[in-house]
């Protein structure tokens, strides 16, 4: 959460990692304690580098599009009864009926960083079980 944290408070910093080489020796020794993290966990260099990456991936994607999403939370009703004309419900079922729960305030549209993370950890978790018995 510390790598979040620092791009939350630091908006332009998400674009600024992303859009070039980053080998100074802060982010050398971030990835290389992660990733020494991962392999004492038991994972090998390369499955270490695969995790290291898609970690990487929601940390930054989820934090650059939580800064620049073009609507504030509380427009989310607003706007989604704006799109709702998009939205045939034959041809679009799943995500006109999840439209109307924002419409209806039954359903905020707000996403979890923490959802997601927990959710990479548990199928990291199993990629290790399953690395190990083989």
């Amino acid at each position: 959460k510390s790598m979040r944290k620092q791009l939350l408070i630091h908006p332009w910093l998400t674009q600024l990692i992303i859009s070039r080489p980053n080998v100074g020796p802060e982010m050398l020794s971030f990835f290389n304690a992660t990733l020494g993290c991962l392999v004492k966990a038991g994972f090998s260099l390369e499955r270490a580098d695969h995790a290291v990456n898609v970690m990487d991936s929601h940390i930054y994607g989820y934090t650059s599009q939580e800064l620049n999403f073009p609507f504030k939370p509380k427009e989310y009703p607003i706007m989604a009864r704006k799109f709702l004309p998009m939205l045939s419900k034959e041809k679009y079922p799943y995500m006109y009926d999840l439209t109307m729960l924002v419409i209806e305030k039954k359903y905020s549209g707000l996403h979890s960083f923490d959802f997601g993370m927990e959710l990479l950890l548990d199928g990291l978790e199993k990629e290790l079980e399953i690395y190990l018995q083989s």
